[in-house]
């Protein structure tokens, strides 16, 4: 078809002096020709996507051609007369031109699959996704928007290198462009800002196949919970066991599980004694023994070190003078008040605390230094002091209690302790997943899910006006404006829905609809054409 109209316009041109209306006949039906083939594309084009997620419909728009202004006329030369009169210019059709585009406004059908990394976005915007070249991914290139949101993860290699070691993975588009978002930092806890689609990083995890070890984390608030039964006798205790962790902890050389030299759990013990009625007195002790002895009663060279039974000490001697406080709870059983000190009611020059998410008490813990410990050069695997580094490190804990979900009525006692923090633990990255508030997560198996990043929609100021690189991809251009990053949401203008994908947006009875129309168009175009070509041979045999 093309070359036949190439053949059209070149018989078109040759004729041009001699039959300058003909010509023009010709040219414009050949003009049309060309532009229903472009329609027949796109329609081709449409219903072959019928089943591509996020594709948007091309559409074609005919418009006419005018030339330049001509036939100029002056009304007073035909009346004969000598007077000059404003000229009248009349423009000639040349033609129809055909221009194509795609809808971006509206969006396909939303249908729910329940994959993990299976997006939508209801509203105007779209994902960004960005080529990246290089070895490590390093060189940036070019931009993209799309509403295809059946994304994945793909491995990448650091460095080129295609071992386990230098693996990591990126999330990806089913095209293999990297997804862009705000990274997450765990050292802050806050995500990146940016002000610019060129500001995105994309969203990866530099070594994901690998193990990866947890961070150490002190404890720094018990949570107490349940039921002091009222109907205890005076003198009655209720005697309750938890584990501090100090921070101390350290992975060991195999990299499969906390080092036992550097084990950071405190065991402790909470007595709650009923002193009067609604009047509990607390000490925490350090319930851990060696050798039958309380960890305060050992001397220097009994305190152990090494594999066997790590020590973690908070002095008990210290921890009964710090830690005798009371708590006093009214007639219907709820938190009236906390004190330190001793008696049934707030002696003079108390601390009284009635603020029962907030009542904080210093402690001090003492753990093996893991500093003082180093391998053997001359024997990996095996370890040695520094004895320039003393052998043991104290560290502060503001241990803050939280008493808002603890009462005191008749029956059983339910009371429990629950303490934040965490030892050092090794982990298995398993999957990614994403929220409905755009925040992409790293899944391990230990249950544990982590922020990664953040997903952001990418909005055109004109979106129609975005330059098209597929029926699933584009690409800002100068018509489209400038693009706006905001944020995902559940509710908001740029919704995000989770484990569903947007379908095509091509009806297929509309596009057969404009396949009939366009045929019958083509066809009355070239039966025009063929009698054009008659009365053009035609004048051609009588002009002989």
């Amino acid at each position: 078809m093309a070359r036949y109209l190439h053949v059209l316009e070149a018989y078109s041109s040759a004729i041009q002096l001699d039959f300058p209306m003909s010509l023009r006949t010709v040219h414009t039906i050949s003009q049309a020709l060309r532009a229903q083939s472009s329609r027949f594309s796109s329609v081709s084009e449409n219903i072959a996507n019928l089943n591509t997620t996020g594709y948007k419909r091309s559409t074609v728009h005919f418009s006419e051609m005018m030339a330049g202004n001509h036939n100029q006329v002056n009304p007073a030369a035909h009346n004969g007369g000598n007077e000059s009169g404003a000229s009248t210019h009349a423009a000639t059709f040349n033609g129809i031109s055909s221009r194509m585009a795609r809808d971006h406004m509206g969006d396909g059908q939303f249908h729910q699959t329940g994959g993990d990394l299976d997006l939508a976005i209801q509203g105007s915007g779209k994902f960004i996704v960005r080529d990246y070249d290089g070895d490590d991914f390093s060189v940036a290139g070019e931009t993209y928007l799309t509403s295809a949101g059946n994304f994945e993860v793909r491995p990448f290699y650091k460095g080129g290198v295609q071992s386990l070691e230098n693996q990591g993975l990126y999330l990806s588009d089913q095209n293999g462009h990297n997804v862009m978002g705000l990274m997450y930092s765990e050292a802050t806890g806050e995500y990146e800002t940016v002000n610019s689609v060129g500001s995105l990083s994309p969203i990866r995890l530099a070594k994901a196949a690998s193990k990866e070890a947890t961070e150490a984390i002190a404890t720094s608030e018990v949570v107490f919970g349940g039921n002091l039964p009222s109907d205890t006798p005076v003198g009655g205790s209720v005697t309750l066991g938890m584990n501090l962790y100090n921070g101390h902890g350290k992975v060991n050389a195999a990299g499969d599980g906390a080092d036992s030299r550097f084990t950071d759990t405190i065991p402790m013990s909470f007595i709650l004694t009923k002193l009067a009625t609604n009047v509990w007195g607390i000490k925490m002790l350090n319930s851990q023994k060696v050798g039958g002895k309380n960890v305060d009663e050992l001397a220097e060279n009994e305190i152990p070190y090494g594999d066997e039974i790590p020590l973690a000490a908070v002095s008990s001697e210290a921890v009964q003078e710090q830690l005798g406080w009371r708590i006093q709870f009214d007639g219907d059983g709820q938190p009236l008040r906390v004190w330190t000190g001793g008696g049934n009611f707030p002696p003079a020059g108390s601390t009284v605390i009635t603020d029962f998410n907030n009542f904080r008490v210093p402690i001090t813990v003492t753990a093996p230094n893991p500093a003082q410990v180093i391998e053997d050069p001359n024997n990996p695997g095996q370890f040695l002091r520094n004895p320039a580094l003393p052998k043991y490190v104290e560290k502060e804990l503001n241990l803050k209690f939280d008493f808002r979900n603890v009462d005191s009525y008749g029956g059983e006692s339910t009371v429990t302790l629950t303490p934040n923090g965490r030892t050092v633990t090794v982990r298995q990255f398993t999957n990614l997943s994403v929220a409905s508030d755009g925040i992409v997560y790293r899944h391990f198996d230990d249950g544990a899910q982590v922020p990664l990043a953040k997903l952001v929609a990418g909005v055109a100021r004109s979106i129609n006006g975005l330059d098209d690189v597929s029926g699933t991809l584009s690409r800002i251009g100068s018509r489209s404006g400038e693009v706006s990053v905001l944020a995902l949401d559940s509710s908001g203008s740029q919704r995000l829905l989770t484990g569903v994908l947007e379908a095509s947006d091509v009806d297929l009875a509309e596009e057969f609809s404009e396949m009939i129309i366009n045929q019958r168009a083509y066809s009355v175009s070239t039966k025009t054409l063929t009698t054009a070509i008659e009365m053009q041979e035609r004048a051609v045999q009588l002009k002989k």
